[in-house]
């Protein structure tokens, strides 16, 4: 073999090896752009996941806007964030008695409170026991006796059971009449009021509010959500 045919085979070996490196090199790009396909496909759909979970955060929103602003109908003055809760999917109806329910329905529609709050208050001051006594404080709703007051509005009604249930109850409406002339149509004020709290302006203004207050108003709204009077949250009939 001469020289120069030596180097034409040299020189096709050398072509022949740039060949074979190039096509494993458009092999490797392939299976690489084949593998990674799959996470593109992956991070696209983990786009629209979240994207999907964002439409949700509008309702979530306006739900809690909803709650705020109903609260302000009463609370004109202060905004005691975090005493509305909702309603507990466990949440039972009053135990207080039928004859109980009934007055506070019937005296309710007669003084313009609601009677779920009504039924609220008595759960909360006596468990709806006619007999529960505090000191002065008496019947169901615990009417304080010592109140002069008190024995004025008895006699003028002809009033003497003080444990009689509609005395009682109305005793208590009549109570509540005198603390929103206080107090206004602050529940949560009027409630203080009637539970005897002390220094209830300045608590107002300081969004200092008793458990009890916060208790009776929530429990009035699940006895009104629980009788399906979600209209009349927080109404002129509340309080």
């Amino acid at each position: 073999m001469s020289a120069k045919q030596r180097h034409r085979k040299r020189k096709m070996e050398f072509i022949g090896s740039w060949i074979l490196v190039v096509t494993f090199l458009l092999l490797l790009i392939g299976f690489v752009f084949l593998f990674l396909k799959p996470d593109v496909a992956t991070e696209n759909d983990e786009e629209i996941e979240t994207v999907e979970i964002c439409v949700i955060q509008p309702e979530s929103i306006e739900l809690e806007e909803c709650v705020e602003e109903k609260s302000q109908v009463v609370i004109e003055s202060v905004e005691p964030f975090g005493t509305i809760d909702f309603i507990p999917i466990d949440a039972e109806d009053t135990y207080i008695s039928d004859e109980i329910q009934t007055l506070c329905i019937e005296i309710g529609e007669q003084t313009r409170y609601c009677p779920e709050f009504l039924m609220s208050i008595i759960e909360s001051e006596s468990s709806g026991r006619k007999y529960a006594e505090n000191g002065p404080c008496k019947g169901v709703m615990q009417i304080n006796t010592d109140w002069p007051e008190i024995a004025e509005y008895m006699e003028q009604h002809g009033y003497t059971d003080i444990y009689d249930y509609e005395t009682n109850i109305r005793l208590g409406c009549y109570v509540l009449d005198l603390k929103r002339e206080i107090y206004g149509d602050d529940i949560y004020a009027v409630l203080m009021g009637y539970n005897g709290s002390s220094d209830v302006i300045e608590r107002v203004e300081n969004g200092n509010y008793t458990d009890y207050a916060i208790n009776v108003v929530n429990r009035t709204w699940e006895l009104e959500r629980l009788h399906e009077k979600t209209q009349r949250r927080f109404s002129n009939d509340f309080i």
